[in-house]
């Protein structure tokens, strides 16, 4: 695999040649495949230290085969800013269970991170800037002001992406509001309670995230891996349901729970889109005087949630919209920005 050195000038057609920008000798890297008769395999390539921006590069064999003409492909790709994510965090909700799983430690330190997190308590919504964040997640909120709802609507409509946490500090007759409806994809019923307890806890849960068609976008990730992701090891005790399982016109069921219950819902509101989960992913294992709502985030080595609100925010932000390679034949899509010729 070879990566071309970025040349803007480059590439260009002369005399019915193509001339393509130098490979970066810095950027090869090689590796040595084992392949049957009629068979494939899988090959990944990792390289590091690239710039910011659209890079291009190409994958050759080293030895010709009997079809020499697809002995080269070449391929696009971007190096982009982390996106930014707001945190407002309700009372009691914590919001390092969601921070850390997008942009641990180890990755922020060594510019790794997909993610650049903002924390800020809930109650301060209304007085941020929103349009300076790629996503902004509301993590077990409270019952907030209608200049809450309508900006965070307002943020949605022009494009914005909000993700939604419901839990142990939400109000149904609050969020049953016109201000808060505006975004929530359907009006808050029951709480939905599984018998089985934390104390009771055997290690299978009886209530548990169960996603099945793998139909959604933010699921591909988990689509080939789907028959060994040990969902039931994470117990699901309490969330919310929807009054007369009825959604808002523009919602769809991502996930569902064990029971059938809407576990992860999505609103397209406007140009852009609301995620809304009806467990909370902020609780503490053990909550000062009550119960956990679930343990996704707080059992034994919880790849599984980490992995799903990774795949969650990279769906809000859209990152696997744009498309920068083709086949030939292949008719790309531009968008055209509103006022531009």
């Amino acid at each position: 695999m070879e990566i071309e050195r970025y040349d803007p000038d480059l590439p260009i057609v002369v005399n019915g040649e193509q001339v393509l920008p130098e490979v970066d000798p810095t950027k090869r890297r090689r590796q040595t495949v084992s392949v049957t008769a009629d068979g494939s395999a899988a090959v990944q390539f990792s390289v590091a230290g690239l710039d910011i921006g659209t890079h291009h590069g190409r994958v050759r064999l080293d030895r010709q085969d009997a079809l020499p003409i697809d002995d080269v492909r070449y391929f696009t790709f971007a190096v982009r800013e982390p996106w930014n994510v707001l945190i407002a965090a309700g009372p009691g909700a914590r919001a390092e269970l969601l921070s850390e799983a997008l942009a641990p430690y180890e990755f922020r330190v060594t510019d790794q991170a997909r993610f650049r997190t903002t924390t800020k308590p809930a109650g301060q919504i209304a007085s941020q800037e929103l349009a300076a964040y790629s996503i902004v997640a509301v993590v077990d909120p409270p019952p907030l002001p209608a200049s809450a709802w309508q900006q965070l609507a307002a943020y949605a409509q022009r494009g914005g992406a909000v993700a939604i946490f419901l839990g142990n500090n939400a109000d149904k007759n609050s969020f049953n509001d016109a201000p808060a409806q505006e975004l929530l994809p359907g009006r808050l019923d029951l709480q939905w309670i599984s018998p089985q307890r934390p104390e009771s806890f055997n290690g299978r849960a009886d209530l548990y995230l169960a996603p099945r068609a793998m139909e959604h976008p933010m699921l591909a990730a988990f689509r080939e891996i789907s028959a060994n992701v040990p969902w039931y090891d994470f117990p699901v005790f309490r969330h919310w349901s929807f009054e007369g399982n009825r959604l808002a016109e523009g919602s769809t069921v991502a996930v569902r729970f064990s029971n059938g219950k809407p576990a992860i819902v999505e609103r397209r509101l406007g140009e852009g889109r609301v995620l809304v989960m009806t467990t909370p992913i902020s609780d503490a294992a053990r909550p000062a005087g009550r119960e956990p709502w679930n343990w996704l985030s707080t059992g034994l080595e919880p790849w599984p949630y980490v992995m799903l609100v990774n795949e969650m925010m990279l769906h809000l932000a859209g990152s696997g919209e744009v498309q920068l390679n083709y086949y030939s034949g292949q008719a790309p899509q531009v968008t055209v920005a509103s006022g531009d010729d």
